[in-house]
């Protein structure tokens, strides 16, 4: 009974043990039975996995040196045995922004009416273009987010139009995209997506800071959102295992010549608020009026004197505030 057998090759990952056994007829070759004694012995080996090093193929293996000779015979690895990494998508960093763009990132936007994030989309080109004498300019071609199933017992918005800013998103394959300039991007967003890459959920997360509707009412239209006749609040959420709990946050002065908006934990909330909240800083908002969560705001955690004294605040770019806070 005839033996086939494959020659392996070192790999060139500066690992003197690791071998990748070569493919196709002409790296295999048989030993006949009546060669069997041109086995030497056994080698211990491992089967690795490709995730051990940088550039490792997922079937090479890892063979015990002790059992090797000290010398072998060296073979000329063919270059299509030779892993290439895939090329990383490039880095378009604003000058203006401070932001850094790359193809296949989520980012959240303004609308029509106002500036306030409220939307999504996944940048799926970057173009740099200089007209002559003019500095470069950076645009996104963004594909936007389309909400698209609830949960049963979610309250859906009776006006079609208005923005949804928590839930689950298909993200297009379509061509048609919108172009914006860096400015116009005001954070980027981290949601979690499917298998397929054919949807996203964003979901209000536990530290996060988010724009509410005060006092919510499916029956909000996108008329009432352009004209400014509907309040907001910010919040903290606190909880997001089942319902939302959270914290309301105000305003803290400080220095007036800081450009963001700073907020601390409230010391009491407006007579307007949703009487279902309750009269506490701290209230629950239930899974099933998840969309009175308007939009996610960047914030990050500084230290600021307020009164005389450092507090621990959040500090909030103010283009993502609405017209109210």
């Amino acid at each position: 009974m005839r033996t086939d057998v494959a020659d392996m090759f070192r790999m060139p990952t500066g690992d003197a043990d690791t071998f990748r056994m070569g493919s196709g007829d002409a790296e295999t070759s048989q030993i006949l039975p009546q060669d069997i004694y041109q086995f030497s012995h056994i080698i211990p080996s491992f089967k690795m996995t490709g995730f051990e090093a940088k550039g490792l193929p997922k079937d090479a293996y890892e063979l015990d040196q002790a059992a090797l000779p000290e010398t072998v015979e060296e073979k000329t690895v063919p270059p299509h045995l030779i892993p290439r990494p895939k090329p990383e998508a490039l880095c378009f960093p604003s000058k203006h922004t401070g932001k850094v763009f790359q193809t296949g990132q989520f980012w959240a936007f303004g609308g029509d009416y106002d500036d306030t994030p409220q939307f999504y989309g996944r940048i799926q080109k970057i173009t740099l273009t200089q007209a002559f004498n003019e500095a470069a300019e950076l645009k996104m071609h963004v594909c936007r987010l389309k909400a698209t199933s609830f949960p049963e017992n979610v309250i859906r918005w009776k006006d079609k139009r208005m923005p949804v800013g928590c839930g689950t998103f298909s993200v297009p394959k379509t061509k048609s995209c919108s172009i914006f300039v860096p400015e116009l991007l005001t954070h980027q967003i981290f949601p979690q997506t499917s298998m397929d890459g054919n949807e996203c959920t964003i979901l209000p997360k536990i530290g996060q800071v988010w724009m509410i509707y005060t006092d919510w009412s499916p029956h909000y239209d996108i008329v009432a959102l352009g004209e400014h006749y509907l309040d907001f609040e910010v919040v903290e959420v606190l909880d997001d295992a089942l319902n939302y709990k959270v914290l309301a946050l105000e305003r803290a002065m400080v220095s007036s010549e800081e450009k963001n908006h700073f907020f601390r934990a409230a010391k009491s909330r407006p007579s307007r608020c949703y009487e279902e909240d309750g009269t506490g800083v701290i209230f629950t908002i239930p899974q099933s009026k998840m969309l009175r969560f308007s939009h996610q705001l960047p914030a990050s955690r500084v230290t600021k004197e307020v009164d005389g004294e450092m507090k621990v605040l959040f500090e909030v770019d103010k283009k993502a505030l609405p017209y109210g806070p």
